[in-house]
Order: structure tokens, then sequence, then C-alpha cells
């Protein structure tokens, strides 16, 4: 379930205290919520920007859920914006 108030950036900012909680389940739940959330709506809704930078360390954590919630969101992403966010993470994440 997702609310959104008159002030978006609210909900924004709310998604990110949870993507990046230092509690696993709490990161992964948000993480996840985010990469639906892009998944459902496109990113014309849900702006990638404001999310890089917490998904770029969700998706390097040591917490295997977590990890893969990061990748749920990259791969909705890539739904809506295909190749063009290759470039942008390429050599900011781990090889495997």
């Amino acid at each position: 379930m997702f609310e959104v108030s008159e002030n978006f950036q609210d909900s924004v900012e709310t998604l990110n205290k949870m993507a990046t909680n230092k509690v696993p389940k709490v990161a992964a739940s948000g993480t996840l919520c985010v990469a639906l959330l892009i998944e459902n709506f496109g990113i014309k809704k849900m702006k990638v920007g404001e999310y890089a930078e917490s998904m770029l360390k969700n998706a390097q954590h040591t917490n295997p859920a977590v990890k893969n919630a990061a990748y749920e969101f990259y791969k909705a992403v890539y739904k809506w914006i295909g190749d063009a966010i290759k470039p942008q993470i390429e050599d900011k994440l781990k090889k495997a």
C-alpha cells in the first residue's frame, strides 16, 4: 500500500529512510517497495535520481535480501529506460 500525500516529496523521503535503514529487513522492504512502484508507475512519477545513491549502497550490501531488492530496483528501471542505465552503474558495482 502506498499513499501519496499532497507533497510527494514527503513520500520520497519516507521511502528513502526505509531503504537506508540499518535493519536489513526494513531496508529490503523499502528498496523493494521503490522497485515495485517504479515498475508499476514508471520513472516519470517515481524519479530514479532521488533513490540512486541509496540503491547503489543497497546493491553492495552484505545482506542478500537487501542486495536482491536493489537488483529488483535496477530491473524495474531497466524496464523503462533500457540500456541507458548501464553506463551509470556498470563501473560502480562490484563484479560477481
